[in-house]
């Protein structure tokens, strides 16, 4: 999970579960979750630098208000040191 990650769906309120329940019961959950986006299973998913690409769901939230929208500047980047 992405640190800055504060997508709604994506967190956990302390204040209503014990920390037992968040690691055991609310965050396993979120391994489950599958992009769905095209444009992300088209580019992304399939890409063979993934490696160097610092796209991550907080990324594309905080860029596009979803989890799973490629970030065009993440990509670029990933291209030019791929190419050194």
């Amino acid at each position: 999970m992405c640190l800055p990650l504060r997508h709604e769906d994506m967190v956990c309120d302390l204040q209503t579960h014990s920390l037992r329940e968040a690691l055991t019961e609310v965050f396993p959950g979120f391994r489950e979750m599958k992009a769905t986006n095209p444009e992300y299973l088209r580019r992304c998913a399939i890409c063979f630098l993934k490696g160097l690409c610092e796209q991550c769901p907080a990324k594309s939230w905080m860029e596009s208000g979803t989890l799973d929208t490629p970030v065009e500047y993440l990509c670029e980047v990933a291209h030019a040191q791929a190419r050194g």
